[in-house]
Parts: structure tokens; C-alpha cells; sequence
């Protein structure tokens, strides 16, 4: 998948957009792998990118595996100027103290609390406390699944600095990508 997101980065280069970080899913077991970092060091150098077009997330059920290990890596990873996020933040078992010591840089608020923080007050306190806890640290916030714009407009009045989900765009196929680069 890395070397695909590589490939697709220097075609939009070749056809003059611009380009943006791309995130992609690490599991557990490649986080947990030391050649992780070499091996994107060496894609970057392949493919001629700025390593920081690339940003790791990892889902916040992988924290909680080997954290020494996952520490190392993490820190390999943001040397090469990669930004770590954590995906699906608030539906896992990690404790609050994991965010003290993974060098992340993005939490993501999962959909579940995006779907009703206009109407349910439990979800809203939620997404509330997260926001305010990544802000608290230095991190970037994105709300994951937003679809209408009332959750956009709940989010954005809690500080929320980046939304993803079917309001902006459906998943698209790489092809099609270009169209929204030549909007922005």
C-alpha cells in the first residue's frame, strides 16, 4: 500500500498538483516491525517524496500491544518528519496515559460519537472532551464520518481543526482525486 500511495504521489506530482499528505493504516504487527521506518525511508529516496507526504495511522487497539517496541518505531517514523495519528480514538481499551508517551501528532475521533454530537448530549460531551484533550496536548483533532452540516458545524464550534467523511467527498478511486485537487 505504501509503494502504491508512492507511485500515486509522483504521477499527481508529474501532472503539476500539488501535493498532500496521504494517510495510511499501519497495523499492529508492522508497527511493532523495526524495518518499518527503513523501508519507507527507502521508498521515499526511490520515488524522490518528502517523507512527510506520508502519515501513519494506527488504530488505538495497536497501542496497546508492545509499547517499547511501538515507541521505537513511532520515533524512527517522526524522525523522517512522518506524522503519527491515531485512528478510531475513544473506541479501544489504551489508557489516557498512552498519549504522554506515543510521539503522536492527530487524533482522529471515530464516527461513532461524529454521528449524533448534534443531538445526543453524551456524544457531544465526547467529542467535546476529546477535542479538548488533544488540544491540551498539542495535537491535532479530526472528525472522522462526518456527514451532515450539523456535525460540521458541532465540531467546528468545538475547535475541531480537520474533518474527513461523505460531506466533503465519498471514497474515490485515485483517478478521480484529481477533480478535488483541482478544487483546493
Amino acid at each position: 500500500v505504501l509503494t502504491e500511495v508512492a507511485r500515486q504521489l509522483v504521477a499527481w506530482r508529474k501532472a503539476g498538483y500539488e501535493l498532500l499528505p496521504v494517510a495510511v493504516n499501519i497495523s499492529g504487527f508492522h508497527l511493532h516491525d523495526e524495518s518499518l521506518s527503513s523501508f519507507i525511508k527507502e521508498l521515499a529516496l526511490q520515488y524522490e517524496l518528502d517523507p512527510g507526504l506520508l502519515e501513519v495511522e494506527i488504530t488505538e487497539n495497536a497501542l496497546t500491544g508492545d509499547t517499547d517496541s511501538s515507541i521505537a518505531t513511532m520515533k524512527k517514523l517522526k524522525k523522517l518528519d512522518i506524522k503519527l495519528s491515531v485512528d478510531d480514538f475513544g473506541t479501544g481499551y489504551s489508557s489516557l496515559s498512552y498519549l504522554k508517551k506515543f510521539p503522536i501528532d492527530v487524533l482522529k475521533i471515530d464516527r461513532s460519537f461524529i454521528n449524533e454530537c448534534a443531538h445526543n448530549p453524551d456524544d457531544a460531551a465526547i467529542c467535546m472532551a476529546i477535542i479538548s484533550l488533544a488540544k491540551s496536548l498539542g495535537l491535532k483533532i479530526v472528525a472522522e464520518g462526518v456527514e451532515t452540516l450539523e456535525q460540521l458545524d458541532f465540531i467546528q464550534q468545538q475547535g475541531c481543526d480537520v474533518y474527513q467523511g461523505y460531506l466533503y467527498s465519498r471514497p474515490l478511486p485515485a483517478g478521480d482525486v484529481e477533480a478535488l485537487l483541482k478544487k483546493d
